[in-house]
């Protein structure tokens, strides 16, 4: 995904926001005290936070777009099977611990539970 202008101001304008109610918020050193190395560690944190709850609100969009598809063939023998309750799953990330609720489905035939495919995911 490509950062474009307007995207980028928006970015800008969030990390302000964020900065603000940060430093209102931690009653620590003003930010004229900080060492680089801490405004460093701070930016990072939050950094962090904000790419794992995009990962997390991304992961949990496409788990509703596979299962608003309704029905799963069974990757084993292609039949149709039967929808289970999400499951919960959890990955960790680059940025740390992912989660969200991911469609399951069992197959009566070949006794298996499994989470269907995105069509082409991760090309």
């Amino acid at each position: 995904m490509a950062i474009n202008r307007e995207l980028r101001g928006r970015i800008q304008a969030a990390a302000w926001q964020l900065i603000e109610e940060k430093l209102a918020a931690e009653g620590g050193p003003a930010l004229l005290e900080k060492r680089f190395v801490e405004i460093e560690d701070e930016a990072c944190e939050v950094a962090d936070a904000l790419a794992q709850e995009i990962m997390r609100l991304m992961a949990a969009r496409q788990a509703e777009a596979v299962s608003d598809l309704g029905s799963a063939g069974c990757p084993s023998c292609q039949r149709v099977s039967q929808r289970e309750e999400p499951e919960r799953r959890r990955l960790q990330t680059r940025r740390g611990d992912v989660a969200w609720q991911e469609p399951s489905y069992y197959c009566g035939q070949c006794r298996k539970s499994f989470f269907p495919s995105v069509p082409d995911a991760g090309h």
